[in-house]
């Protein structure tokens, strides 16, 4: 196993050795991506140890490095102060890549050298002070600094002392700088060893015992003490942050204030501790979340007034959802979303509200931070009453793809005055339609869908901006659209846009008349794509359209379906779920046992291909707005396409799988796979969410259910009727 850590490092610090050479005698100022102590070490140093020891322990195959960063601090694979001072500036030179190709697009990723363009990064990067330009590069060389150290210590290339210290006031501005960096939706998994709430100390005594040598602030937070004593000083220094920003209520906690600020902090953390172990789902990650939120709040100018209930309800999502624990530790302010009634959040009108936001903004910029904060507000309002219980996972999938909607709509009127601002009034239009695949178009987006689109407009209407042909000018509109959806702001973003599946796939335009889209269906489009494109569904923009080409499109795919060989349809449906499960589920499964609930054997994608395959067999089109599996299934059982012994199965087996999928990217964000060992962290914490009595109850049923459904699957892709 040594020698094997020892060649992934050494593999990979190769290629970065190699990548420092490349780039040597560039003179085009400081490269963010490829430079010492850039986002490719961050990117290395996670990879590097992803494989040196990934092949014994699966929860360490994340995609995105955040996630990376945070589960190896719980395997102890980098240092908490590592996994934090690389996180805050991987958010910090993400936001500087972004502003540096904000100016015409260009995909630069250079700091300029000149000092009046480097002056106009710092300010786009939030430093505006009369020493704006000092401080941005004390920031710049505090983030890069940190990251070549632990670069070094990971990869071994030093044993020198740590540099010198940065000044504190260019701490104090990149901490601002970073906060303000994208939130990120992501998981760091609690260690598991320390995962059970009978191993949590008495914070409120520990406290008392050790007041004497703890700073009052959240320096703590940083402690690298054993996990019991660096957990109770963590949970008091946030204690002391919140108690200077509670207000009055009618708790006892305020009715009767201490006599100082010491006390207040003991009693607060008295309080995290006790909804930690009484109202959590997880007590430890709950205070850890906490007190990353604390730590947040404390450095930054944000302005939050706490109750007791707000923070009973922060305990409790953070304890619920390492999800929303990421979002807002990244931004605190969000807290005060958290006492949203379910009432109140089940009437919202998000396109009105997402609405109201962006007119009160002039400028592109200003109109994506006033979304990104608006939909951050309003997702976690969605996400505290789901934690709770208060919203049935259904209504959550409903109100998630409300949101999803509404934000569509929003982004394209952002796209719109942009581009009347870059080109004068628009004139004839324009005339432009969002079309929905997937979880968008069945109402089943949940927490880190992504967007399926395709993206049409109107063939009879002349383009909108004189000075350009019709598809230069919505190939701009629909550019800023995505760039309004999906770009890294200083509030983050939004969703990750898919256009792979619009007509030519990634060699096709993003978008094209609706004319010639029809057309494509009718002529060139592969089997493989009706199955896809069945479930195609009108979102965003002129709805007129959309449903117009929405009904002529599934027209053309079901008359193609009805003269089309139906062996080779069932051919063609079985070779394409195959790959898939090969490609994206067997070498999951492989690994120590994991379970993939969506690409593997029996997984949600069994359902989905027969649901689809059986859809254009037995031409049973959808009818109404509801386009989910689960009506799709009815339809296809009252059509006497789907028996009822299949149908119970698949019915039954889908919406525990999808239950399964919610509240799994509830507590650990997007994800299809479960850890087999049924003494997991998070598959404990599973079984509780998802009402089984323990972990191996549900690892039971699921075995049941998958085989059920894979049985289902085969039975109706491998005959012919």
């Amino acid at each position: 196993h040594a020698a094997s850590v020892e060649a992934a490092l050494s593999n990979v610090r190769l290629a970065k050795q190699k990548i420092d050479r490349q780039h040597a005698d560039s003179t085009r100022g400081y490269n963010v991506k490829l430079g010492r102590g850039g986002i490719r070490e961050i990117e290395f140093i996670a990879q590097a140890l992803q494989l040196a020891h990934g092949a014994d322990d699966t929860w360490l195959h994340a995609p995105h490095t955040l996630i990376s960063l945070g589960r190896l601090a719980d395997r102890h694979l980098i240092t908490e102060r590592e996994r934090t001072e690389l996180s805050d500036a991987y958010s910090f030179l993400r936001m500087l890549e972004h502003r540096l190709q904000m100016e015409h697009g260009l995909q630069t990723h250079s700091v300029p050298d000149e000092e009046e363009r480097r002056a106009l990064v710092a300010r786009r990067m939030n430093f505006h002070a009369h020493d704006a330009l000092a401080e941005f590069n004390l920031a710049l060389a505090l983030h890069t600094t940190r990251v070549r150290a632990a670069y070094e210590r990971v990869f071994g290339e030093t044993q020198q002392p740590p540099p010198a210290p940065i000044p504190q006031h260019a701490k104090d501005k990149a901490a601002i700088a970073t906060d303000e960096a994208a939130f990120n939706t992501t998981a760091t998994v609690a260690d598991e060893a320390a995962a059970s709430a009978v191993d949590e100390p008495d914070v409120a005594a520990t406290a008392d015992a050790n007041a004497h040598a703890a700073p009052s602030r959240a320096s703590r937070l940083e402690a690298t003490t054993p996990h019991a004593d660096a957990d109770t000083a963590a949970t008091l220094a946030a204690a002391n942050v919140f108690a200077t920003r509670l207000i009055s209520d009618s708790s006892d906690l305020n009715q009767h204030a201490p006599a100082s600020e010491s006390d207040a902090g003991k009693r607060v953390a008295r309080l995290l501790h006790e909804a930690a172990h009484a109202g959590s789902l997880n007590a430890r990650r709950a205070l850890s979340y906490v007190a990353r939120v604390a730590a947040s709040l404390d450095k930054s100018n944000t302005v939050v007034e706490l109750s007791e209930a707000h923070l009973c309800s922060l305990v409790r999502l953070c304890g619920a959802s390492e999800f929303f624990g990421e979002m807002l530790a990244s931004n605190p302010a969000l807290i005060n979303s958290l006492l949203t009634s379910a009432e109140a959040v089940r009437e919202r009108d998000y396109r009105a509200l997402l609405r109201a936001e962006i007119d009160r903004e002039g400028s592109f910029r200003q109109e994506l931070i006033a979304l990104r904060r608006a939909w951050s507000q309003l997702l976690v309002e969605i996400g505290a009453r789901d934690s709770l219980g208060e919203l049935p996972h259904a209504d959550s999938n409903r109100l998630q793809t409300e949101l999803a909607t509404a934000s569509i709509n929003a982004a394209y009127l952002v796209a719109r005055r942009e581009m009347a601002r870059r080109y004068g009034n628009l004139a004839a239009g324009p005339r432009l339609s969002v079309l929905g695949l997937g979880r968008l178009a069945s109402g089943g987006m949940d927490y880190g869908s992504d967007l399926d689109l395709v993206i049409v407009y109107d063939s009879q209407v002349p383009s909108p901006v004189a000075a350009l042909t019709r598809d230069e000018a919505y190939t701009r509109l629909v550019e800023l659209m995505v760039s309004a959806l999906s770009s890294l702001t200083r509030a983050g973003y939004l969703y990750r846009v898919d256009l792979r599946l619009r007509p030519d796939g990634k060699n096709g335009a993003l978008v094209r008349s609706s004319a010639s889209f029809v057309e494509y269906l009718r002529t060139r489009a592969d089997m493989w794509e009706w199955l896809a494109y069945v479930k195609l569904r009108a979102v965003g923009g002129d709805l007129e359209l959309g449903r117009a080409v929405e009904r002529e499109a599934r027209s053309v795919i079901h008359e193609r379906a009805r003269g089309a060989d139906r062996e080779e349809l069932r051919l063609e449906t079985r070779r394409v779920r195959e790959r898939l499960e090969r490609e994206r589920g067997a070498s999951h499964q492989a690994s120590r046992g994991a379970i993939d609930i969506k690409f593997g054997a029996g997984g949600v994608l069994d359902v989905y291909f027969a649901a689809r395959y059986l859809q254009l067999r037995d031409d049973v089109e959808d009818e109404g707005r509801d386009r989910s599996t689960r009506t799709t299934l009815a339809r296809l059982r009252d059509a006497h396409a789907l028996d009822a012994a299949n149908y119970e199965t698949l019915a039954a087996g889908y919406a525990a799988l999808r239950k399964l999928d919610h509240h799994l990217r509830l507590i650990a964000g997007r994800s299809s796979r479960l850890p087999a060992a049924a003494d997991h962290a998070v598959l404990r914490d599973l079984a509780r969410a998802a009402d089984y009595e323990s972990a191996a109850a549900l690892l039971a049923e699921l075995e049941q259910r998958t085989k059920a459904i894979r049985a289902a699957y085969a039975h109706i892709t491998s005959i012919e009727t």
